[in-house]
């Protein structure tokens, strides 16, 4: 495929904070494993540097937020509001900070490097959230279901399979035969949508195997004209086994129409670092978040993943050029082919609707490529110059406090604002 002609970025680069004593422009204390790790103010804003505030708050009724993916920690430390005033930290517990600040912000925010201690961090796209309770809760007659699906993101055109099974406690071998009294789709704020669902057991429409007891039902979202706007939503099912009746309910989201189509990936090395170029046909305006992650040769082993900043995208055939810092591959060891897999993006919410999810399932493997190619310099963007500079300022003030030298600004002698 021809290289796709590529489309700048918005920058989304946050407006300086008001100029302040150093001593205040240091906001706040993380503390982890013993150590501290100094965080400096900076406007919320959509570049590479801040991550997303939350997309929408939780509907009414109240319900946990179990829609959307665990969030993936960022490499460097976000930036955060004044919480602590620098003066109640000692110069030695400054610069212990600053160290730490130092080895954490090797990478820039968008990058992040695969090892035991951040697996956690990126976690299986789509992973399900079943809910299994007591459905009988007496004594010596404890019964336990399980409703689960198997996804928790349901994209255009795809179906939601939905399971339920009842057993005795201790006994999931001994499923026992369920009654189905309602099964619906509600949504959150405005209650019941119209669209209903039927559990069967026949082998049919997705249910996998007749009569043993593990009732399953089956939903394309897309396909019903309640559900064309995304919306908080949750299967609400009437159960009845072994003579206990009640409600049980599964959360879930889903898009109601096409958002993206991938028609092209080009990835390389690219000024020290491996960039991967999609082009789109963008078919739903929106802000959109895309990510990627990076395995090894072997289409397994991962190496690092990536979160592109957020980015406005118009209707049309589109360029989006995602980045791995080259010191993410440089530290990892592994020389290339690359594969790219687990293609995927958040569409933003905005007043009318919650956030929507796209994925692409294919993956593609980059040309043999050597260690040589990436940089192994840290990142050296001017949000973490900024961060080092304010903590070594105010470094330099808690040591003159120490000393007895310092007075605060505006006072007789006292330093000028910075």
């Amino acid at each position: 495929m021809a290289k796709p002609t590529r489309t700048p970025t918005k920058s989304g680069a946050a407006s300086p904070p008001p100029r302040r004593s150093s001593r205040t422009a240091v906001v706040g204390v993380v503390a982890g494993a013993g150590l501290a790790a100094l965080l400096i103010a900076s406007a919320d804003g959509d570049g590479a540097t801040s991550a997303p505030a939350p997309t929408a708050a939780a509907p009414t009724p109240a319900a946990p937020r179990r829609d959307a993916p665990p969030p993936r920690a960022a490499a460097a430390p976000a930036a955060a509001e004044h919480a602590l005033d620098p003066s109640m930290l000692s110069a030695a517990a400054l610069r212990e900070a600053l160290a730490q600040y130092e080895r954490d912000s090797i990478y820039p925010p968008t990058s992040h490097l695969w090892t035991e201690d951040t697996a956690g961090q990126n976690q299986p796209w789509n992973q399900t959230f079943p809910v299994e309770h007591l459905l009988d809760d007496r004594d010596g007659q404890e019964t336990v279901f399980r409703f689960a699906s198997d996804r928790h993101h349901v994209e255009h055109g795809e179906a939601l399979t939905a399971t339920i099974e009842v057993w005795p406690q201790g006994a999931r071998e001994r499923r026992l035969p369920v009654t189905f009294h309602s099964a619906i789709v509600e949504a959150f704020g405005t209650g019941r949508t119209g669209v209903t669902l039927t559990f069967r057991d026949d082998g049919a429409d997705g249910d996998a195997v007749a009569g043993d007891r593990r009732y399953t039902a089956r939903l394309v979202p897309s396909e019903h004209a309640a559900l064309e706007r995304a919306q908080r939503v949750r299967l609400q099912v009437d159960l009845e086994a072994a003579g206990v009746q009640r409600l049980a309910h599964l959360d879930f989201t889903y898009t109601p129409r096409p958002l993206l189509d991938l028609v092209g990936v080009e990835a390389g090395p690219e000024d020290g670092h491996l960039a991967v170029a999609l082009a789109l046909d963008v078919h739903d305006p929106g802000h959109y978040q895309i990510s990627a992650d990076v395995l090894a040769e072997d289409g397994v082993t991962p190496i690092g993943w990536i979160t592109h900043p957020w980015e406005d995208l118009d209707v049309g055939r589109r360029t989006v050029t995602l980045t791995l810092f080259g010191k993410v591959l440089h530290d990892r060891g592994l020389a290339g082919p690359y594969v790219i897999a687990n293609l995927r993006a958040e569409r933003r919410a905005d007043d009318a609707e919650v956030e929507m999810w796209w994925s692409d399932p294919r993956t593609f493997r980059t040309a043999a490529v050597g260690l040589d190619a990436f940089s192994p310099a840290p990142w050296d963007g001017p949000e973490r110059r900024t961060a080092i500079a304010t903590i070594q300022a105010s470094i330099a003030e808690q040591e003159a406090t120490e000393r007895g030298a310092w007075q605060p600004p505006g006072s007789p002698g006292g330093s000028e604002e910075r």
